[in-house]
């Protein structure tokens, strides 16, 4: 084990690799000062975006103590990369300072990707405050669709049957990503014929391959067998896209005699993602 003299020796190191193996080697270990006080130093001052970033993943299990938060704050306005890996850390974290610091940076920015990376790590946000959230975001009707598309994904992973309106409401969206992603919602609120009634236009006239395999998984999963004719004609599109599709869905829906031989069929395409795709749902058709 590594004594404290020697790890103060490799975190004060001109060496930035040697710097950077301290810092894995502490791992989950107390930090004890003046250790600490070096870790602290690194993830706010140091050149190497890698030991800022490492020494933030050590300061973790110190949140929420005062010094570790303003470094957390600090590190958000650093590099995308260490951005985005500090809003998964909050998330991770997921108490009230961490989701505050999560929803005042989305207010502050006005990068899109990184407002998706918010609604990416709100996933510990209780209700009301995610309803509190989007009243004042709007983030349902923000201009870019990727973080429309995040917001519906946010709200699906609640699985709260009132917001049934509000999905259905999504599925008129002119972004495939989003409508897709309300069918998904929908499927964790609804079944049977209520689900069926309100994804089946979506599953045979929607222009996104996403959104029908989306549509055509609630549909076989309630036992609409007519929605097979349909897969098996995304398995034989002549866009990849589309037979990559079909192969996802068909990882996903109960097992049928009728799509055996397409499963077969696509694990041999020569599109890598639809092969990939297909030889995953291999295993429930055999």
């Amino acid at each position: 084990m590594t004594s404290p003299t020697e790890m103060l020796k490799k975190l004060r190191s001109h060496d930035p690799l040697e710097r950077f193996d301290a810092l894995k080697a502490i791992g989950d270990t107390r930090l004890e000062q003046p250790v600490r006080g070096e870790v602290l130093r690194i993830a706010l001052e140091d050149k190497q975006s890698y030991n800022r970033l490492g020494a933030l993943r050590v300061l973790k299990p110190q949140w929420p103590a005062a010094e570790v938060t303003r470094v957390f704050s600090a590190r958000l306005k650093d590099e995308p990369y260490i951005v985005t890996s500090v809003l998964q850390m909050l998330g991770e974290i997921g108490d009230a300072q961490a989701l505050a610091m999560l929803t005042a940076t989305y207010f502050a920015t006005q990068k899109p990707e990184v407002k998706v990376a918010v609604l990416s790590n709100l996933y510990h946000a209780s209700q009301q405050y995610l309803y509190d959230f989007l009243v004042k975001s709007n983030a349902l009707n923000h201009k870019d669709e990727k973080v429309r598309a995040a917001t519906v994904a946010l709200l699906g992973r609640q699985k709260n049957p009132t917001m049934r309106r509000l999905f259905v409401d999504r599925l008129k969206d002119a972004d495939s990503r989003v409508r897709a992603n309300a069918v998904e919602a929908l499927g964790e609120i609804l079944d049977g014929p209520e689900l069926a009634r309100i994804v089946a236009p979506y599953a045979v006239a929607d222009p996104s391959n996403r959104v029908r395999a989306n549509s055509l998984v609630l549909l076989l999963k309630a036992g609409v067998r007519k929605a097979q004719d349909f897969l098996i004609q995304m398995a034989g599109h002549t866009d990849p896209r589309w037979r990559a599709s079909a192969a996802y869905a068909m990882r996903h829906v109960p097992p049928a005699q009728e799509l055996s031989p397409w499963v077969r069929q696509l694990a041999g395409d020569a599109d890598e993602q639809v092969a990939a795709q297909a030889e995953l749902a291999l295993p429930r058709f055999a």
